[in-house]
């Protein structure tokens, strides 16, 4: 392995040590795998959600395809991304429902997220005219690690709300009810 992929996951680590807020920019580790590798990132929930995304200047978007965080993916392609048992590197889109974009040329790199054998969503990465190596996949498979964590932590947060909420609504009807 190479000092290029050593710096690369230290970025990478600083992202996760410094994730303390409660509201996660998955779109600022889109950037980092983003430049990188040379590739377009996208961050998308088990339900097709887009959670993060950084286009690259290289790579570019698809014409049609998602772009803004809080857009959902077509239900056929999420339904194939959800197929995806294992990383997948070097894929043929067309496999996967993208015929109707315009994808000649381009190289697809698909990793589901999953912690604690839950399958939370998908990491989907593409670049025009370059397969990926392996130092791309390892480096790609430690963000996966630490983007399933964020999710993670962005799921706790997210039932803890709930949680407060149910209790305060408790709290003011048993309230209300001994008035």
């Amino acid at each position: 392995m190479s000092i290029e992929l050593l710096d690369r996951t230290r970025k990478v680590s600083n992202i996760l040590s410094q994730a303390r807020s409660e509201k996660i920019e998955f779109s600022e580790m889109c950037d980092v795998v983003s430049e990188y590798l040379d590739s377009s990132v996208y961050i998308f929930s088990k339900r097709g959600k887009l959670l993060g995304v950084s286009t690259s200047k290289d790579a570019g978007s698809l014409p049609g395809f998602v772009d803004e965080v809080g857009e959902f993916l077509d239900k056929k392609i999420n339904d194939r991304f959800l197929g995806v048992l294992s990383t997948n590197e070097n894929v043929n889109l067309e496999t996967l429902g993208f015929e109707e974009y315009d994808v000649e040329g381009i190289t697809a790199l698909i990793a589901p997220l999953v912690v604690s054998g839950q399958r939370l969503g998908t990491f989907f990465l593409y670049r025009r005219e370059k397969t990926y190596r392996i130092d791309d996949i390892v480096f790609c498979e430690y963000c996966n690690t630490v983007v399933g964590l964020l999710l993670t932590n962005s799921l706790i947060v997210e039932i803890g709300e709930e949680t407060n909420k149910r209790e305060a609504i408790s709290s003011a009807i048993t309230t209300l009810t001994e008035l």
